[in-house]
């Protein structure tokens, strides 16, 4: 039996719950959402800071939050070069996102989890649900399904550009209320932080993927430094994940009409469409906005009867974010090709923190 949604959204991540909920929220009759992970938020494949404003977006518990964080230190090779106000909060990742999919259930939202997309044409998915096979149709698909996205890759054959992530929790010696993040023009565009989390950090690297293959070494050099300086009382690793980051800045094109009758409208949302930014790679509050556009505009299509009208996604989401992703991709292409000797100058030129 083939089940029929108006919107069907793959990926439950911030992008994809998101959009879910303000689907439902504007009175879209009927939201599916595919999330293949098994736990929602697991494995934590993110830094999980997001910025204060993230609870005017979507619903924020505070028990979905780990503490606050004040300011942001920055170092270069290890030594301190300034420091930028930056009010955020370090999320419990999973909590949050469970509690955005109770959210989004108690809207009337189906949630297929976990439950794997096997195949998709025209306006179906075939999924792998509960142990058999389920297809499912949709008049609008939202692609909300991560960097390496499925959805995306069925309408661009041009291959995005990613940084490369390790990261591990590792425990404090004392709590803090800033966030430190670590230059080198060994990392070229790339960073590593260390985030607090109460009595553990989230401590991890990212270089461009041209840099990679000096991911462990460079990363073992920061956690063997925090420890020396007495940052952290182990390396021993209480969690440990890693993954891709867009940073090549948005895609082209994020709303694909139906080709015909029998197929799906598709929109793309989050990192599926390199909302993220290509200079700090934060994505949770770009995704968590984008995503509700997305899910906003694919309800007025559906109530109003008019599939044109998802062209308004694609204005909407760029006249908010265009400029701040582009500014994001130019500041990374500087800082690639800053000569050592300038790497200072340009480094604070671009994040536009506070000198010391």
């Amino acid at each position: 039996m083939i089940e029929r949604f108006d919107v069907a959204i793959v990926g439950g991540g911030p992008a994809g719950l998101s959009a879910a909920i303000a689907a439902a929220e504007k009175g879209c009759r009927s939201v599916a959402v595919v999330e293949r992970k098994r736990q929602w938020g697991r494995p934590v494949q993110c830094a999980e800071m997001a910025p204060k404003l993230l609870g005017q977006i979507v619903p924020l518990d505070r028990s979905a939050t780990v503490q606050a964080v004040g300011e942001l230190h920055f170092w270069l090779d290890f030594k301190p070069v300034g420091r930028l106000h930056a009010p955020a909060w370090m999320l419990d990742r999973p909590r949050w996102e469970a509690a955005l999919a109770g959210h989004a259930a108690a809207l009337g939202v189906a949630l297929f989890h976990p439950a794997t997309v096997l195949a998709m044409s025209g306006n179906g998915l075939l999924l792998s649900y509960g142990g058999v096979w389920r297809e499912i149709e949709a008049r609008i698909i939202i692609g909300a399904d991560g960097p390496q996205s499925l959805v995306r890759r069925l309408r661009i054959e041009t291959p995005i550009e990613f940084a490369l992530a390790v990261q591990e929790v590792l425990p404090l010696t004392q709590g803090s209320e800033a966030a430190d993040l670590f230059f080198s023009p060994d990392y070229g565009s790339g960073y590593g932080w260390c985030f607090p989390r109460g009595g553990e950090a989230n401590i991890g690297l990212a270089l461009p993927w041209e840099r990679r293959r000096r991911l462990r070494e460079l990363f073992r050099r920061l956690t063997d430094y925090l420890q020396r300086e007495g940052r952290i009382a182990s390396v021993r690793p209480i969690r440990r994940s890693g993954g891709l980051i867009p940073v090549g800045g948005p895609v082209a094109q994020t709303v694909f009409a139906a080709a015909d009758k029998e197929a799906a409208a598709m929109l793309l949302a989050g990192d599926a469409a390199g909302q993220c930014h290509p200079l700090s790679g934060a994505g949770i509050l770009t995704a968590c906005a984008c995503g509700r556009l997305a899910g906003e505009v694919a309800a007025r299509a559906m109530t109003e009867k008019s599939p044109a009208g998802l062209a308004e996604y694609e204005t909407a989401w760029r006249d908010l974010y265009g400029g701040y992703l582009h500014r994001g991709l130019k500041g990374r292409q500087k800082i690639m090709a800053a000569d050592p000797e300038q790497f200072a100058t340009v480094l604070q030129d671009v994040w536009r923190f506070r000198s010391l």
